[in-house]
């Protein structure tokens, strides 16, 4: 269980700096307060569930009311120690995770990026968890963060299906004399143009530089000369 809290909290850190960074400039500064909200939630989970997991154990023989302080932290049960700062930690993070959640889901539904029914179910999830959480018994609320996993998961899914792809340069290689159509092969998914001029034109998408040196192989293969060389997408910015 503390394993997949702890893999939960840190899987949703990584969703949130990519969900903020994929819609950065429609979110502004309302999106940046509940990015960082909702972020330090889980970064207190986190770090929670490491201590609860790990270093509570270490001092339960020393201090045994201590470690159970520590480790019954966000239960129901009275701590039998001063905790000190530590106790409120319970309160920042439900200030945290509401005030966060409300402002994250908002900030999606206003941005009209990605899916805004994910935005209202989020909202939807951060007020209704707390109290779902304390009508629920101890061992079953837990469930009660279900609909904001849903949520995270669905942003998710909307932030890999809006994706961006990377546009690839196209290239205008000036040659020499004109080919003749047969050529085509040679230069597959570039345009074979013969001019008026008497040069031929090649025009098409070319992955990287390693891609356009072995084009340019090609061309001299062929034993035609090379005019020149024009990054279109460039020559149009």
């Amino acid at each position: 269980m503390h394993l997949f809290s702890f893999t939960m909290a840190v899987l949703a850190l990584i969703g949130i700096t990519g969900i903020y960074l994929r819609q950065i400039r429609q979110f502004g500064l309302l999106g940046l307060i509940a990015s960082a909200m909702l972020a330090l939630f889980f970064v207190l989970q986190a770090a929670y569930t490491f201590t609860e997991a790990l270093v509570a154990p270490l001092i339960a023989v020393d201090a045994p009311q201590l470690a159970t302080g520590v480790a019954g932290l966000f239960g129901r049960e009275p701590a039998m120690s001063e905790l000190g700062i530590l106790g409120g930690l319970p309160l920042i993070g439900l200030v945290l995770y509401v005030g966060g959640g409300l402002l994250f889901g908002v900030s999606i539904i206003r941005a009209r990026v990605l899916s805004r029914g994910a935005g209202v179910l989020l909202v939807a999830a951060a007020a209704v968890t707390p109290v779902a959480g304390a009508l629920l018994p101890h061992t079953l609320e837990r469930l009660a963060a279900l609909p904001m996993g849903a949520a995270l998961i669905w942003l998710g899914w909307s932030l890999w299906s809006h994706r961006t792809p990377t546009a690839r340069p196209v290239y205008e290689i000036r040659l020499q004399g004109q080919l003749g159509q047969r050529f085509s092969d040679w230069f597959e998914g570039f345009t074979l143009t013969n001019e008026s001029d008497g040069t031929t034109t090649l025009a098409g998408p070319v992955t990287d530089q390693a891609a356009l040196h072995g084009l340019l192989r090609r061309v001299g293969d062929l034993g035609v000369t090379l005019i020149s060389v024009n990054d279109l997408e460039t020559e149009k910015s």
